[in-house]
Formats: C-alpha cells, structure tokens, sequence
C-alpha cells in the first residue's frame, strides 16, 4: 500500500480549523434566537389565551350557515383582539426574564 506524501509546509486540517476570522471570534447569535423565542412565547401565550373563547365559539357554530360563519369570525375577532396585546407583552416579558436569568437555551 502506497502511502500518500505530503507537503510539510502544507497546513494541516487542524491547524485550518483553529483559525477564525476577526469579525467570527465567538459568534453568539443572541439577537436572533431572541426573536425565535419573542415569537415562539407569542404563538404560545396568543394560543393559551385565545384558545378557550374561540372553542366556545366553535362548538357552538353551523358550519353550514354563511350568516353564522361570519357573525362568528366578528364575535372570534373581538374576542382574540385584546388578548393579542396581553399575549405581546407576556412573550416580551419572558423574553427579557428568561434571557437576562440565562434560563433560555443559547442565552448561557
């Protein structure tokens, strides 16, 4: 078996590997796994606060009457629309608190 020659002025792979460039030294990316989380809370909250009062709704809707259908799409509105702000700030709020006390994965 023929072995293979190398030069020796060649740099090996783990010499390549170790070196970074100024800009990459440490490259956490925070902000955007911040956004991931903002909007994961978000869903979750808009969901848990949300989910109940469009249930209501539902179970009690006829699909088959277009008069019913939107009458329940405005009663469905009106009632998700508060609770959007409230959902927006709870996922601010666990955003921050969760990031600033490192319990979020990616924020140690």
């Amino acid at each position: 078996m023929a072995r293979s020659r190398r030069d020796p002025d060649a740099p090996t792979f783990g010499a390549m590997q170790g070196r970074q460039s100024p800009g990459m030294a440490g490259f956490r990316p925070r902000a955007t796994l911040g956004l991931l989380y903002f909007f994961g809370f978000f869903v979750l909250f808009l969901f848990l606060l949300a989910a109940p009062t469009m249930w209501q709704y539902y179970r009690h809707a006829n699909p088959e009457d277009p008069q019913q259908q939107a009458q329940l799409e405005r009663a469905v509105q009106d009632a998700v629309q508060p609770r959007f702000w409230i959902a927006v700030g709870l996922a601010t709020v666990a955003t921050v608190v969760g990031g600033r006390l490192r319990l979020l994965p990616g924020t140690r």
